[in-house]
């Protein structure tokens, strides 16, 4: 029902760890030094999605992992305008992280793993379920260089061309898009997804493809839907490039086909 566009169409990628800043002890570049909340004793005015942590950033809304202190004063109040509530995971591990796009609930500033999107109103919450869901994953995985096994790695300079539906047209289409999205962005953001590779028997992640398929013009509650989307999830899951392998993700899937 929508067309495709490229990502920079819809969002406008904020500034680099380059100009955002350091972690604490690194190489001193940047407006801010970036030292993890968990070791300051109280919470800074800036904070910053900093890490690409599996472990706990498995929703699509997230918390910072970071706080910073201004070593640039000019240079810091420039990134100051440049704070979003949405970011983009640069290196997808597949196999041990969830969140290819995630959200958070004030401004904050990005960092070396999460870069800030500038997205047209209206459509964030569209891209951040397109981009978590199967359909996403697809595209994420052959758009993005491979470098590692179980990884899709995607250069600063290429995240523009990421494609994607264009949810920012106005059209009564993309309109339904973004009205689906908001419906049901709030509950599908708060729940608890397994790494990307596990995406065939994650039950919570079928409920995005759910949202997803009908934002896109599909009747997820027809079969030949449902099966459809199965279909996908175990050729995407199947590909080394995503399951890196691991013996785990690859006999976790074969017990589930052989289930299905």
């Amino acid at each position: 029902a929508l067309p495709i566009a490229a990502l920079g169409d819809i969002a406008k990628t904020g500034p680099t760890h380059h100009t955002i800043g350091h972690p604490k002890g690194a190489e001193n570049i940047g407006a801010f030094e970036w030292i993890p909340l968990k070791d300051l004793y109280v919470v800074p005015a800036h904070q910053a999605m900093w890490a690409a942590d599996g472990k706990t950033q498995i929703t699509i809304a997230m918390q910072p992992t970071h706080g910073g202190e201004v070593v640039r004063e000019g240079l810091a109040r420039r990134m100051v305008q440049s704070r979003s509530q949405w970011f983009i995971k640069r290196g997808m591990r597949w196999t041990s992280q969830a969140t290819a796009i995630g959200y958070t609930r004030s401004r904050h500033h990005g960092g070396a793993a999460w870069t800030a999107l500038d997205t047209t109103p209206g459509a964030g919450k569209a891209i951040a379920l397109f981009h978590n869901s199967v359909f996403g994953g697809i595209i994420r995985n052959a758009y993005g260089a491979t470098q590692k096994s179980g990884r899709a790695e995607l250069q600063i300079n290429a995240i523009p061309g990421l494609p994607c539906p264009a949810f920012h047209l106005d059209t009564p289409a993309a309109q339904q898009a973004r009205d689906i999205a908001d419906q049901h962005f709030d509950e599908l953001a708060r729940l608890e997804l397994e790494p990307f590779a596990y995406c065939f028997r994650d039950a919570n992640r079928h409920r995005i493809d759910d949202a997803v398929a009908e934002m896109l013009g599909l009747d997820p509650a027809l079969a030949g839907v449902q099966e459809m989307l199965a279909y996908w999830r175990i050729l995407f899951a199947g590909e080394p490039n995503v399951n890196g392998r691991q013996r785990k993700i690859v006999e976790a899937l074969d017990k589930h086909k052989n289930k299905a």
